[in-house]
């Protein structure tokens, strides 16, 4: 019962609306969802700071799983452009990440392999996923957590992305959500042709609902992410006049975000298309398989946000 109240109250819904609007608003519940699941899981990752990109990280685990992988599969692998993988892909070989060799099959082609420094930096990482996404997941009984294996793979073979190996010992979600997060686009640069990347959407979508009550500050404790990350993404939403900075009255030397006049129907537009793409990848899920797979995921995000706190 419990669990029933704390979706259906996520939902805004009961069970028999739910059944009967779930097709129209499914794409933006999940989106919504899965937004919230990138700032807990840390998966808000700012390209070109100290750490590696979310889709560097995503690269190196696909050459992990498939050693020997061509920069043409492990584009359609991640579902991105092979131009764009290919400039990830230099970004970590000169880190000594990964290493390229010519093919012994096919001297056109290159392979790549995952380096002892790319194994020693991603064992590291994993070690860190794994116990993020074991925590956020204690709540869900095992039954449910199939429930919301089943939707990330659903949200990725509904959008078209080739399957991938499983790789030994990582928890079996984990690969489905890393399908499901490439199938969102949440590791590209270029957001649904918007031109931003993930952690830009996020701090837009933040400044949205907040209606310029919002300090840089908060805006990088509720993201999880360090201040000059959160200053430098600012900076990036300023240049495409999206946000700007606004004056608190009653402290000069404070400041809110505050959208731009176009912003907001710039966000509707571009979620719209994100979330009609949701809506077809799951629509042979059956009404009442799709309900219950909401309540897991409403279940996750709810209760650990108010644990994150």
């Amino acid at each position: 019962m419990r669990v029933m109240a704390v979706a259906n109250r996520l939902l805004g819904v009961s069970y028999i609306s739910l059944v009967v609007c779930m097709r129209s608003n499914v794409g933006h519940t999940i989106i919504g969802y899965f937004r919230d699941f990138q700032k807990l899981n840390r998966f808000i990752v700012l390209n070109g700071g100290p750490s590696i990109s979310l889709a560097a990280i995503h690269a190196l685990i696909e050459v992990d799983a498939q050693p020997g992988i061509s920069i043409g599969l492990l584009s359609q692998v991640l579902d991105m452009p092979r131009t764009s993988v290919a400039t990830i892909v230099e970004g970590v070989r000169r880190r000594r990440l990964l290493s390229n060799k010519r093919s012994k099959h096919d001297k056109r082609y290159h392979e790549l392999f995952i380096t002892k420094t790319g194994v020693l930096y991603l064992r590291g990482d994993d070690a860190v996923a794994e116990q993020q996404l074991r925590w956020l997941l204690e709540p869900l009984s095992p039954e449910q957590q199939q429930m919301l294996r089943a939707l990330f793979r659903s949200i990725a073979d509904g959008s078209g992305l080739i399957d991938c190996p499983e790789r030994p010992g990582e928890h079996p979600l984990r690969k489905e959500l890393r399908r499901s997060t490439r199938a969102l686009r949440l590791i590209h640069n270029d957001f649904f042709g918007s031109g931003m990347g993930s952690p830009e959407w996020q701090l837009l979508n933040l400044v949205l609902t907040r209606r310029n009550a919002l300090r840089v500050s908060q805006a990088a404790s509720e993201l999880q992410i360090p201040l000059s990350s959160a200053t430098t993404i600012l900076a990036r939403l300023r240049k495409k006049g999206l946000i700007r900075t606004k004056r608190d009255l009653s402290d000069r030397r404070a400041s809110y975000l505050a959208l731009c006049a176009h912003a907001e129907s710039y966000c509707t537009r571009v979620e719209g298309q994100m979330s009609e793409k949701v809506t077809r990848a799951i629509s042979s899920v059956e009404p009442h398989v799709l309900k219950a797979q909401l309540e897991a995921f409403a279940i996750v995000v709810s209760n650990r946000a108010a644990n994150d706190r």
